[in-house]
């Protein structure tokens, strides 16, 4: 806790993105994929700074399920 800023930013930025992700994907919002991919290339930054092999594995993969998720929404059937 001596630096907030020891990585840069990295962990704020994919923090905050993370919440904005997940808040648009509880509104039905497409783009929250879109926030979701780039909050895993802030969180695999911090990673890298942190030197955490595993954190980038997971950040990988939840960053592709995130595009996966975007190419793969369809709008919800109008009732």
């Amino acid at each position: 806790m001596d630096d907030p800023f020891k990585y840069y930013g990295a962990d704020m930025a994919g923090f905050v993105m993370t919440l904005i992700s997940l808040h648009l994907l509880g509104s039905r919002k497409r783009n929250g994929f879109l926030i979701g991919a780039v909050s895993s290339v802030a969180w695999g930054a911090f990673s890298i700074m942190a030197e955490s092999p595993a954190t980038l594995i997971a950040n990988v993969v939840f960053c592709g399920m995130n595009l996966r998720g975007f190419w793969k929404w369809t709008p919800a059937p109008q009732v």
